[in-house]
């Protein structure tokens, strides 16, 4: 019976034995050759994960490494020119291989040139929230292609910033709220084809900003966006484009003409508030509401016309409000509604035509408009008119009908 138990107690403990050898690393796993992975040419550089994996396939390891150095002469590689890469910038680990810039740290440079990997070989793959904001001493910057995303007010203030330059393979998806306000020098910008979300006021008070692309997979433009935008000439947007926030290019005050993509079904509040050399719009048939003070004191705005099978509803408080050069304004069949002040103080307007439809017409609705004559489709004032919408008692032409 002893000799039986101990057999038992024996084997036992070989099992266990054989069991915890089977669960060591050094016996669960085959290490296979390292092999290169994700590789990614810089120049004279080619960036790359070295991966080792057992056996069975599973991964083991995995270290970013590089191969090949580049020459610099003046911060520019001799041979791909490639810019010298700026020292004493501030990472912070994802603890996942990648990482973001944190901050200027101890660089000194005033044309900052991000690196593709930081001093511990992660990839460098967003701007983190405020990282640079208000370095008055940067005059241009240089985005490497891993980075995806420019966090919020990541260079908001930086008076100086003149360039700001992104690789022809970048990666960037989305940049933040501000992210580029207050740059007052910036006055070219090439935003990445890869982008798909430009955040609230992200190019607000670019002083010098004189044209810009937006990409056609970006879907909506934010508030204010744009706003204070004085040089910016030129706006080119896509037909992907469905929705323009408020004040999207307030005080543009060098914007000539301007193409509302034809998906939008709005223009918002004071989209064009005092673009004063603004001169012609065209109003897609989707919109269906010009939202208070959209045009406001757009001075030099001469023409506004309607796409046919217009759709819009409603005109409302201010829409038009000083725009001094605009002569002429055929209401769309569609409107219903005409807001308090729409085209006040259209000092050279002479016709206006209000078709059967509209059953709202607000106070003051042509105020000081001395040269105009309105030609109404109705009969006779519907009740549901304001008391004041004609004050200035402009001459009317009732149940007008147009050629």
């Amino acid at each position: 019976m002893k000799r039986t138990l101990a057999l038992l107690l024996a084997l036992l403990a070989c099992a266990v034995a054989m069991s915890a050898c089977a669960f060591a690393s050094d016996h669960a796993h085959v290490k296979k050759e390292p092999v290169r992975e994700n590789e990614v040419e810089l120049g004279c550089v080619t960036v790359f994960d070295e991966v080792i994996y057992c056996e069975n396939g599973e991964e083991l390891s995995r270290e970013t490494k590089t191969d090949g150095e580049h020459n610099f002469v003046n911060k520019r590689c001799r041979i791909c020119r490639a810019e010298q890469e700026s020292e004493g910038l501030k990472f912070v680990s994802n603890k996942d291989g990648t990482c973001y810039l944190s901050g200027i740290g101890e660089c000194a440079d005033t044309r900052v040139v991000i690196p593709y990997l930081s001093n511990r070989g992660d990839r460098v793959v967003s701007i983190a929230e405020g990282a640079l904001e208000d370095n008055i001493l940067i005059s241009g910057i240089v985005i490497p292609d891993s980075v995806t995303e420019i966090g919020k007010r990541a260079f908001a203030g930086c008076s100086g910033l003149a360039s700001v330059t992104f690789g022809e393979d970048s990666a960037l998806t989305e940049i933040g709220r501000n992210a580029f306000s207050e740059c007052e020098k910036l006055s070219v910008i090439t935003i990445p084809e890869s982008v798909t979300t430009i955040g609230d006021y992200a190019f607000s008070n670019c002083a010098s900003l004189r044209t810009i692309t937006v990409p056609s997979k970006v879907r909506s433009i934010g508030i204010g966006t744009f706003s204070y935008c004085k040089m910016l000439k030129t706006i080119n947007l896509s037909d992907n484009v469905f929705s323009i926030g408020e004040k999207a290019f307030y005080k543009c005050e060098s914007l000539v003409g301007f193409t509302i993509p034809e998906n939008v079904t709005q223009i918002a509040e004071s989209t064009f508030y005092k673009c004063i050399s603004l001169r012609t719009i065209e109003i897609p048939s989707r919109v269906q509401m010009i939202k208070e003070k959209a045009f406001f004191g757009c001075e030099a705005l001469s023409s506004v016309t309607f796409v046919a099978n217009s759709r819009l509803q409603k005109i409302e408080a201010q829409a038009f409000s000083c725009c001094y050069a605009l002569r002429s304004f055929d209401i769309p069949a569609s409107v219903t509604s005409v807001g308090d002040n729409a085209f006040a103080y259209c000092t050279s307007m002479t016709k206006v035509t209000i078709p059967k439809k509209v059953m709202q017409i607000g106070n003051y609705a042509f105020r000081d408009c001395d040269a105009l004559t309105i030609y109404c489709e109705a009969k006779a004032a519907p009740s549901t008119w304001a008391n004041h919408w004609n004050i200035f008692c402009r001459p009317v032409v009732w149940d007008y009908k147009a050629d």
